[in-house]
């Protein structure tokens, strides 16, 4: 249960493939200035294109692959959002040492989750369809994982939620099938927290046991 961790933020199945792109538009909106929008889709394919350098080398051991995640966890994931929005309610319930006990043991589990899906990359491919605004700070960049090429099998939908905060974009949740993962997380540490009778200490010592 407490191993989701946002589906594994998704990282598995999807910073490990290799990126393939539209068309670039063609006549005057080429030559354009960037607009946010495209700032957004140039922050997910960077982010991709980070995860595939480590990820696609045989020289790096697992240690190093972590410490290398760990670094791109942090440069493109605004994880205190996540972290906070997953714990919901109980966060204003919790004293300070939980929250910071909280946060170092979530960041913790989402690299060794992520750690495990390190092998399972198998040729699949990951397209960035267009990206939107939502609302006055998000954006919405849509993307799709295609099958390994020759290969049969359908195409899964994931959107990644873009914040910008402070000047910088930083992904706050990724939708898969239009479910997101943050509210799955949010569900599951709830389920957690519901069992210990509303106890944050009780999470915690859930999550104590992953790391």
């Amino acid at each position: 249960m407490i191993k989701s961790v946002l589906a594994a933020l998704a990282f598995g199945a999807i910073l490990s493939t290799s990126m393939i792109f539209p068309v670039a538009v063609q006549g005057k909106a080429a030559f354009a200035a960037e607009t946010a929008e495209q700032k957004a889709e140039k922050f997910i394919s960077d982010m991709a294109n980070d995860g595939l350098s480590f990820l696609g080398n045989p020289n790096l051991t697992m240690a190093q692959k972590k410490a290398r995640f760990q670094k791109l966890l942090d440069k493109s994931f605004d994880i205190k959002t996540i972290g906070r929005f997953a714990l919901g309610i109980h966060w204003k319930n919790a004293s300070d040492a939980e929250k910071e006990e909280y946060m170092d043991l979530f960041e913790k589990m989402v690299v060794d989750v992520y750690a495990h899906r390190f092998s399972e990359y198998n040729g699949q491919k990951f397209q960035i369809d267009s990206a939107k605004a939502s609302g006055k700070r998000d954006y919405l960049v849509s993307s799709r994982i295609l099958p390994p090429e020759g290969e049969s099998g359908v195409d899964v939908r994931v959107d990644w939620r873009v914040r910008v905060k402070d000047g910088n974009m930083r992904v706050i949740d990724i939708i898969v099938e239009g479910i997101s993962m943050s509210m799955t997380q949010r569900s599951d540490f709830a389920a957690v927290i519901q069992k210990g009778q509303g106890e944050v200490e009780y999470l915690l010592t859930e999550l104590r046991k992953t790391n």
